[in-house]
């Protein structure tokens, strides 16, 4: 420990320099009580101070009201050495803050146990200094901690609230400023990464169009110095702990001055392998990110990379979903415009698609039939199970398909119909049966007019029978008569 002796004595001075060494101390001399003043004054001025009353220049009582007077986060330890013995005198030289007094001549022993009391308040002292900045320190690192994991609570809620990308995007930088405490934040995507150009493409703290014309006015070296270069092109956050003491910045210290900001750091994301983002944070003061923050502000990234790949892959299924059911209008259209019933059934039998030629037979609503069973809601309650089971056999490849047959049908009003039908297996990609595709014309008319046809060429036939048959009848009377 080091050890200030300040006195114009000499001899004193030796000898208080002699025993200092001896008990391993470090001692620095002042011969006067400016030269003691001075050395106090600086950073690594020592904490124990030995100091004589009457000095010239400034005695030491002078000394110690300076010492007093200007706050210290170290208040030396001062033992005032004097030939003033008088009560009056101890009372002075405590009151204007001396932390001990002794007076000349004094018993080495007195004096060696009275530098070692002034060492432990020193050294106790010293403790509870660093206790306290690092309790400060560790205060300040979980203010810091809780400021992120707030944030990180807010920015998953605004995943799950977001709808559109930009939406997302905005509302994480304004959160950043108004929830997480710092003071800009904005989010950029590169446009090309080899050559480090970016588009900023949400902000919060600045004003409009301030990142744009900042992104034209750099150059592609400035970009590849800077922090958002740095986090481009290294893959991992890049950090400016103080833009003011950072000589590599000395171009963007105007603009912090301005801002209010003074160090920052950028995180890269990665969107897909094609695309990349840069989250940009700013904060007002020195070294703000440590090493537990800038861990919370990478998941923060990371969320954000996983929201933006949440909302495109949605965007990319409604589209599809939407142009999917163009195309099933379209191809419905189409269905609708056919002039024979068109049904598709699952593996099961269910409808799963039916035209409007279809209802109109049937009598029901598209709304009606789809999700019904086929055979239950189409055919009669005696042929319904039969048909149901040959229809099983048949997906279970149990039964030999046939293209075209005809079959009875029951209308909604309980009348029976007579289809033509023309069938096709569904087939999936794997070559497992989905289910059936089939048109029906709707023969009953055509079926009733050649039954009609057909009874009536009986009965012609019949009538040309019974008149032959007459006529021969007639024939054989006359001629066993001998009538002519």
């Amino acid at each position: 420990m080091k050890v200030l002796i300040a006195d114009d004595n000499v001899s004193v001075h030796r000898v208080l320099e002699a025993l200092l060494k001896a008990w391993d101390y470090t001692v620095v001399s002042a011969s006067d009580g400016i030269e003691a003043w001075n050395l106090l004054q600086q950073p690594d001025a020592p904490a124990l101070v030995i100091l004589d009353w009457m000095m010239p220049g400034m005695d030491g009582i002078d000394i110690c009201r300076n010492l007093r007077s200007h706050s210290a986060p170290f208040p030396a330890y001062v033992i005032l050495l004097t030939c003033r013995g008088h009560k009056e005198d101890i009372v002075a030289g405590l009151e204007a803050g001396a932390d001990d007094y002794i007076t000349k001549p004094f018993e080495t022993e007195e004096l060696r146990a009275r530098i070692q009391v002034g060492r432990r308040y020193v050294e106790l002292q010293q403790t509870l200094n660093e206790r306290m900045h690092d309790l400060q320190r560790q205060k300040q690192e979980l203010a810091r901690s809780n400021r992120a994991l707030k944030l990180l609570n807010e920015s998953n809620q605004s995943l799950t609230r977001s709808d559109s990308e930009n939406e997302l995007l905005q509302s994480l930088c304004r959160d950043i400023v108004e929830i997480g405490g710092y003071r800009l934040a904005w989010i950029g995507f590169t446009e090309d990464k080899a050559e480090l150009r970016f588009r900023p493409v949400a902000q919060s703290g600045f004003e409009e169009g301030a990142l744009e014309a900042m992104r034209l006015a750099w150059s592609e070296a400035d970009v590849a110095k800077s922090p958002v270069g740095k986090a481009i092109q290294s893959g991992r956050p890049a950090i400016v702990k103080d833009i003011f003491a950072d000589r590599r910045y000395m171009h963007r210290q105007v603009d912090a001055a301005s801002r209010g900001f003074s160090s920052l750091v950028a995180i890269p994301f990665t969107i897909s392998p094609s695309a990349q983002g840069v989250l940009n944070v700013y904060a007002r003061e020195p070294d703000a990110f440590d090493s537990k923050e800038v861990v919370l502000l990478t998941k923060l990234s990371e969320n954000l990379a996983y929201g933006i790949n949440a909302i495109r892959t949605a965007v990319d299924r409604r589209r599809m979903e939407e142009e999917l059911q163009q195309e099933r209008d379209q191809a419905q259209l189409y269905l609708d415009v056919a002039g024979v019933l068109i049904v598709a059934l699952d593996r099961d039998g269910t409808i799963t698609m039916i035209n409007a030629k279809g209802c109109t037979i049937l009598g029901c609503s598209q709304k009606e039939m789809l999700g019904e069973n086929w055979f239950a809601l189409c055919t009669s309650e005696e042929q319904a199970p039969v048909l149901q089971s040959e229809y099983d056999e048949l997906m279970r490849g149990k039964r030999e398909f046939r293209e075209y047959f005809e079959r009875t049908i029951v209308t909604r009003n309980g009348t029976e119909r007579v289809l033509a039908i023309h069938a096709s297996l569904l087939v999936n990609k794997d070559g497992t049966v989905a289910g059936l595709l089939f048109s029906g014309e709707d023969v009953t008319e055509r079926k009733k007019a050649e039954e009609a046809l057909r009874t009536s060429e009986e009965n012609y036939r019949t009538l040309f029978d019974r008149m032959v048959s007459t006529s021969n009848a007639i024939s054989a009377y006359r001629s066993s008569t001998g009538e002519s």
